[in-house]
């Protein structure tokens, strides 16, 4: 019966994506504004204008970026690039192709991140992906919104990801080398996201290897910095940066949404600053008291991830994926249960389900998808529990019924022609412009609830991972407890004996 039920719901999802994408390609009811990959075309405009002298995290970037295919150059549409110093070579080999042809070099290059993104966690959890699981984990990955977002604009968070992936991995192996490696290759395009392998340093080892990665990172950066001055005016960048989207309404960060809810500026930031320190203190508790192995904890650093830092977006959050799939992989019973429904709550894209009733018919279509994929993927061993994800599809729709009629505005589409912006402004500074004439620091309660319901699931994973690893050590504890031996109430020939001549004597 379960093996019945698994391809009734791979082929059900299948049938009901392709339904919803081919309506979608028919009436085509959005005609997206911008260049295609439009976080790409950033670090396309910055390496192109870098390569030929320029500052790439000036607003001269937009003297690339306004002769990229679907920009309109007569209105203000700079994306600023923001990206480590490190990283620029790449951008800037990538920048002597044309567009078309990088942005697809790129694209190829995110799908495999992607596929990694799947086949590192199933082999940590040392379970082999046969042909039936990898038509449903196909699925499930075409209709997780951080990765379909990260691969559709060319976020470099998808790559980032895989690299802290294969890092905890590397850690779990204890090769170190390769293991600094991929954190140098993650601190390169996602420092944030490189952070995470702190849950991993268990040992010397690991801390050495952890440590001269942080040291490589930054002697690399020096030069293509143009020293150390040019460093410490890129950090510069990162602070300004993270002041112009502290409100933005399309980041994840609690700050936004406490904004979002109707707080002020200062008393949402209070509320961030909490926030982190509390999931920080969690997280090491969690991996002290459950006595976390170096994949759990790395893992659970991950889920606990988007908590902590004060700069995160959808795509960012394709490093969750690693506990979310440990915990569907090795749970079972309602663990894996609670670990199907964060992971679905991650799955849904929250500015896509903004976007009025199409948004809506959108979300349940990915949520329903993703329901009927975990279902198929469920060992048998889970029972009843495999129906827990179908529990979001109810919640999807209520929420649904008390949207806002206006959807949240998307960028550029929403720029006016026009955006009043300092003659000596900074790039970073144009870009809170922007952001705020397109209405998109604007306090949105319905945004920033389908904002949380994504931290919840996130929330959900962390704690399925924190029970997993406890249950694991019970069980392991309870398989040591010596047994009592037993003695034999029978006494033997040779005990007989000796009494009887203890007797005549």
């Amino acid at each position: 019966m379960p093996l019945v039920l698994s391809r009734i719901a791979r082929w059900g999802g299948f049938a009901l994506l392709t339904a919803f994408a081919a309506g979608y390609l028919f009436w085509l009811p959005f005609h997206p504004d911008g260049a295609p990959m439009t976080d790409f075309s950033a670090y396309y405009s910055a390496g192109r204008y870098w390569a030929h002298g320029g500052d790439p995290y000036s607003r001269g970037i937009w003297s690339v970026e306004q002769t990229l295919p679907g920009v309109d150059p007569k209105r203000a549409e700079l994306l600023p690039f923001v990206g480590p110093p490190l990283s620029l070579p790449l951008w800037a080999a990538l920048g002597k192709l044309p567009y078309a042809l990088a942005a697809s070099l790129w694209g190829v290059l995110l799908l495999a991140c992607a596929a990694a993104l799947v086949m590192v966690p199933a082999h940590l959890a040392q379970r082999r992906i046969r042909r039936p699981n990898a038509a449903s984990l196909l699925l499930l990955v075409l209709v997780a919104g951080p990765l379909v977002t990260a691969i559709s604009v060319g976020q470099a968070a998808l790559p980032a990801a895989a690299a802290v992936d294969f890092a905890i991995l590397f850690a779990a192996e204890r090769k170190w080398l390769p293991m600094a490696l991929a954190a140098v290759l993650g601190a390169m395009l996602k420092p944030n996201d490189a952070l995470t392998i702190a849950g991993s340093l268990h040992e010397a080892a690991a801390l050495g290897a952890a440590a001269a990665a942080a040291a490589i990172s930054a002697v690399a950066n020096l030069p293509f910095a143009g020293g150390a001055h040019g460093l410490i005016a890129y950090l510069n960048v990162l602070v300004h940066q993270s002041e112009s989207e502290r409100l933005f309404v399309y980041q994840l960060t609690t700050t936004s949404i406490a904004y979002g809810f109707g707080l002020d500026e200062h008393h949402a930031q209070i509320v961030g600053w909490c926030v982190s320190a509390l999931a920080i203190v969690a997280t090491v508790v969690a991996i002290r008291w459950a006595r976390l192995n170096v994949v759990d904890s790395g893992a659970l650093a991950c889920a606990m991830f988007p908590f902590v830092m004060p700069f995160e977006h959808e795509p960012d959050l394709a490093i969750v994926f690693l506990p979310a799939l440990l915990l569907l992989f090795r749970a079972k019973g309602w663990t894996w249960g609670i670990g199907a429904v964060g992971t679905v709550l991650i799955c849904v894209d929250a500015f896509a389900m903004a976007q009025g009733r199409l948004g809506l018919v959108f979300t349940v279509v990915t949520v329903a998808v993703a329901s009927l994929q975990l279902a198929a993927l469920a060992p048998p061993e889970v029972r009843w529990a495999r129906l827990a994800p179908f529990s979001v599809i109810p919640l999807v729709l209520v929420a649904g019924l008390f949207a806002p009629p206006t959807r949240l505005p998307m960028w550029p589409a929403a720029l006016p022609q026009h955006v009043a912006v300092a003659a000596n402004a900074s790039a970073n500074a144009q870009w809170h412009d922007e952001i705020a004439a397109a209405g998109l620091e604007t306090q949105r309660p319905w945004a920033s609830f389908l904002r949380l319901l994504t931290l919840c699931g996130c929330g959900g994973i962390a704690g399925g991972m924190t029970a997993l690893a406890f249950s694991a050590r019970r069980a392991a504890a309870a398989s040591t407890v010596p047994r009592p031996e037993v003695t034999d109430a029978v006494p033997s020939r040779a005990a007989e004996q000796a009494h009887a001549e203890l007797l005549l004597t």
